[in-house]
């Protein structure tokens, strides 16, 4: 079984913001808006580009010529497919998602060399991912209840919150092309790793079901994610040892390889089968390679664990107060030059005063 409503709404749906205009126009371009949500959910995509097309009209949002260019891709007309994605840049500008956005150009470029990007193919009977010859209907039906607000969550651009409603859904219904809705959802959000990971078990579980086109544009989309993807190596100096990452198991030192990781801020702690842990903030940007060298205290012979630990600690007291009777006489030397100066600027004006006499 597969879940119609991703046949189109996997790509088209994130792209659509709130449309804002007066009641009138913004009720009757909604009400277009759902019928072509609901025609390319059957695969009917020429029916379903006139709805988009009098919901632009109605009210132009730019949101909606993202619509109007898949269904294009969809209907084989890369001329108008391009111009309707280069107007939603045009037209959305920072607005729209720089995930999004790269995404398009990809697209755009894709269109131009006459690779045309593709949707899902039509409709199966069997499931996807090893799953049962026929869902139970009542595991269908929760599916699609998350999946229509994963849909609106995704129209409002609350990303996170329907990334959660994709993943209920495919873990009650297990289609593979729910996970390309994870993936685009993760890259609107930044998180690279996890966009790459969505977007290969789609590959990967959807097989030959999945279009030539589509399998393209996501390895060009993967390729350009790849790009993004920060790295971090952790090398231990001294015994052996467990390494976790935000209490994410690692794995024991020394580590076989880099973690990879989107931007962003981490807590690494490495805990020694002798001695006390040792742990580190570290914040690595958007493709960056970052080396982390962390040397574990020497341990003398019969001191146990705890020992070590209050010793360590102890040791770190007297570091943060030593930094602070610094700090503090820094400001007793400040305090003591202006007085200083003060004085004198007070008994260069006396004197001025004397003189005038």
């Amino acid at each position: 079984m597969r879940i119609r409503d991703l046949a189109l709404g996997a790509v088209l749906v994130l792209g659509v913001a709130p449309l804002a205009r007066a009641d009138d126009s913004r009720e009757s371009a909604r009400a277009h808006y759902a019928r072509g949500v609901e025609l390319a959910g059957k695969n009917s995509y020429a029916e379903a580009l006139q709805e988009f097309n009098q919901a632009y009209i109605v009210s132009p949002e730019f949101a909606v010529l993202y619509n109007i260019g898949e269904c294009h891709i969809a209907l084989g007309h890369p001329t108008e497919a391009v111009e309707a994605l280069s107007r939603y840049l045009r037209e959305g500008g920072e607005r729209i998602p720089a995930g999004r956005r790269e995404l398009v150009k990809v697209q755009i470029d894709m269109l131009g060399a006459g690779k045309a990007p593709g949707l899902p193919a039509p409709a199966q009977k069997e499931t996807v991912g090893g799953g049962p010859a026929a869902a139970s209907q009542a595991a269908r039906d929760t599916s699609r209840a998350h999946i229509a607000r994963g849909n609106e969550l995704a129209a409002r651009n609350q990303y996170g919150a329907a990334l959660r409603e994709f993943t209920d859904a495919y873990a009650t219904d297990g289609d593979f092309e729910i996970l390309y809705n994870i993936g685009q959802c993760h890259v609107a959000l930044g998180h690279p790793v996890e966009a790459i990971e969505a977007f290969s078990r789609y590959l990967s579980e959807g097989g030959e079901r999945v279009p030539s086109g589509r399998g393209d544009l996501l390895g060009a989309q993967i390729a350009m994610l790849q790009s993004r993807i920060a790295e971090l190596v952790i090398v231990v100096v001294g015994p052996d040892a467990d390494v976790k990452l935000d209490g994410r198991e690692l794995g024991r030192t020394p580590l076989p390889r880099p973690i990879r990781l989107n931007a962003g801020s981490y807590h690494v702690t490495v805990t020694p089968d002798t001695g006390p842990t040792v742990e580190r903030d570290v914040t690595i940007t958007e493709a960056q390679r970052m080396r982390l060298t962390i040397r574990l205290p020497f341990l003398p012979p019969g001191w146990s664990p705890e020992v070590a630990a209050r010793v360590m600690e102890s040791a770190r007291a007297a570091a943060k107060a030593a930094t602070a009777a610094a700090a503090a006489n820094e400001v007793t030397q400040i305090e003591k030059i202006r007085s200083a100066s003060s004085q004198q600027g007070t008994a260069g004006g006396s004197q001025g005063s004397a003189g005038g006499h």
